[in-house]
């Protein structure tokens, strides 16, 4: 089970956007997930869109936790990662995405670099690319002490 959220303040509104997911593991380097896009915007609930999506770790550290990881984590400390999504509309047209993701550990820093395209599924589809770089920082990595 996944869940993520996202929340936007504007000037005059704000958005709310949770997704729950169920994440299905096919094999060491691929899964599939089917997840839901739902969203308040001025007070109003909505389910924005349904999505099936599928990965495949195509080199290095491509597993999402150190159990899984094994000694995959300890000969390559990056990965590379594609990513397709197939979403079905109800608040705005099909899409299909796909993302290629690079990305890595090093002691306890996190870095990942996406490029991204994505088209409606529509007649007169329209086309969009985009990146997205993502950096974290485990500053203490226990709770309970």
């Amino acid at each position: 089970m996944l869940f993520s959220s996202e929340y936007s303040p504007k000037l005059h509104d704000q958005r709310l956007g949770i997704e729950p997911g169920i994440l299905y593991g096919i094999s060491r380097s691929w899964d599939m997930e089917f997840h839901a896009h739902h969203s308040t915007e001025n007070g109003t609930a909505r389910l924005e869109s349904i999505a099936m999506e599928s990965r495949l770790g195509v080199f290095g550290n491509y597993a999402e936790n150190e159990e899984t990881a094994g000694d995959i984590g300890e000969q390559f400390p990056f990965g590379v990662t594609v990513l397709v999504e197939l979403e079905k509309g109800f608040a705005h047209e099909d899409n299909l995405e796909a993302r290629l993701i690079a990305g890595g550990e090093l002691s306890a820093t996190s870095i990942a670099v996406n490029l991204s395209w994505q088209r409606t599924l529509k007649e007169s589809g329209t086309n969009g690319a985009g990146y997205a770089l993502g950096w974290s920082f485990v500053w203490h990595s226990r709770i309970d002490e």
